[in-house]
């Protein structure tokens, strides 16, 4: 065997073909088109969601989705200020792309992950639509055939066995903070729902450690499924 065929059936990049190239089958490979490249990439935003469609020259086009509630606009700049990466390039080169959208800009983290995993889908996307195949298939396949879904309030009658409340911002700020009413909205939710769903409480990391501790025993006899977000994330001392 030849070292390009080697390489090829090993899945090793040549000549700048995606690193998943010897994975597919020859006649997936072929869908691919030849000097296929992303032309623009466009923003759109609905209601608190934001979109990203990127546009090639073969006319396949990916969307995708990256939002942050609250801070849509600066997720949209983020995605914008990667636009210069993407246009001209191979959108096929999915890892290619996506570490250079996160390492070559001087900051990293925070919003711009968002905006990159926005870019990210809609890449898959396309890839999808070239290889007429359902983008799961493409990460491994599925592992199960059904999912567990929670809503937000309680929807028993639907079929949901699992719902997720918030503690409100006028609670957590009064001093002393309103534990009782805190407890007292979960214990309705359980009164509601009975003993065979799940309560989920998202804190939105508005809480203190102290705050964590009060209402985490206090709600003990309810049976969280899980307290979300308690605490701002780079609070690892609290955290812990």
């Amino acid at each position: 065997m030849k070292r390009r065929g080697f390489l090829k059936s090993a899945g090793i990049t040549v000549a700048s073909a995606p690193f998943w190239m010897g994975l597919l089958p020859e006649n997936l490979w072929a869908k691919i088109p030849a000097g296929i490249k992303i032309t623009e990439v466009k923003t759109f935003l609905v209601e608190n969601k934001v979109y990203v469609k990127i546009y090639t020259n073969k006319g396949v086009t990916g969307l995708g989705e990256g939002s942050r509630t609250g801070m849509e606009h600066s997720v949209e700049a983020h995605i914008r200020d990667r636009k210069h990466i993407l246009i001209g390039e191979d959108p096929t080169n999915i890892e290619f792309l996506w570490q250079a959208m996160f390492r070559w800009p001087r900051t990293r983290g925070g919003l711009a992950n968002h905006a990159i995993s926005a870019i990210d889908i809609a890449l898959w996307d396309i890839l999808g639509k070239l290889l007429d195949a359902p983008v799961y298939k493409l990460l491994g396949g599925a592992a199960r055939d059904r999912v567990r879904l929670y809503c937000h309030g309680t929807r028993k009658i639907e079929g949901f066995t699992a719902y997720r409340t918030s503690i409100s911002p006028d609670d957590l700020l009064k001093r002393p903070w309103n534990l009782s009413n805190a407890v007292e909205k979960i214990r309705k939710m359980r009164e509601a729902v009975g003993d065979d769903c799940d309560i989920i409480v998202d804190a939105h990391n508005r809480m203190t450690p102290v705050q964590v501790l009060e209402f985490a025993n206090a709600v003990e006899p309810y049976r969280l499924m899980f307290l979300e977000d308690p605490v701002l994330p780079e609070n690892l001392a609290g955290l812990e």
